[in-house]
């Protein structure tokens, strides 16, 4: 009798599939796109910071987003603000939108996320496209509910004069229905010459709402700003 609990234990376990990272990178860009339909509008804080030899920039904005279904229709820029934002998903083609996924390879990874929930799984991705809209790097899905958790990645392709390029993306739940983008950042490390400096960006996206229409949420947009 003592047998039949470790009998079912091996069963249960044979029944759960193999972790498959094409399969897990395939749901998480399907049900972020899922959650993302409609008209949406946040709110944007962007700080950049610079720094070389006798060099140092400072430039922040504050900003209201509209999308439409995941795409950004709108951004409107508050007035006094140094700089225009562009979001990290505009700047990039990342594996987490559906019709990127063919031009990445998805592999299980083993890197651990130390913000994210204890079941999470690292998938490490490449491109197969090697150029400044593209990157190698690493997503951490939930493994029950396949929302991307974080994800990091170096761009294939550096600006002029950049040596290194580091970029984290961090997600989390913005409305009920609704896992998002909370915070990106983005740290540049280059030289010109002798002279070495970096770059620093920072951009945290709150106050999520839905709106009937595109254009509900520019008339709050426009006002929020």
């Amino acid at each position: 009798m003592a047998r039949i609990p470790a009998m079912l234990a091996l069963v249960a376990l044979a029944a759960t599939p193999p972790l498959n990272a094409d399969l897990l990178a395939t749901d998480a860009a399907r049900v972020l796109a899922s959650e993302r339909h409609g008209a949406v509008a946040f709110s944007l804080v962007y700080h950049y910071t610079e720094r070389g030899p006798a060099h140092s920039v400072e430039r922040s904005a504050k900003a209201a987003v509209v999308r439409n279904d995941g795409a950004t229709v709108a951004t409107r820029v508050a007035e006094g603000s140094s700089a225009k934002p562009t979001l990290v998903e505009d700047d990039y083609r990342l594996p987490i939108e559906p019709n990127y996924l063919k031009e990445y390879r998805f592999s299980l990874g083993t890197s651990a996320c130390a913000a994210c929930s204890g079941d999470a799984v690292a998938v490490d991705f490449a491109s197969e496209l090697r150029d400044d809209e593209h990157g190698d790097g690493t997503m951490w899905i939930d493994g029950t509910s396949h929302h991307v958790l974080s994800l990091r990645f170096h761009p294939s392709v550096l600006p002029a004069h950049t040596d290194s390029a580091d970029i984290s993306v961090t997600f989390g739940q913005v409305l009920p229905d609704l896992w998002d983008v909370t915070l990106a950042e983005q740290q540049y490390d280059g030289h010109e010459f002798i002279f070495h400096g970096w770059g620093h960006v920072r951009q945290e996206q709150t106050n999520y709402r839905r709106y009937s229409s595109v254009t509900a949420a520019q008339d709050a947009a426009t006002h929020k700003t």
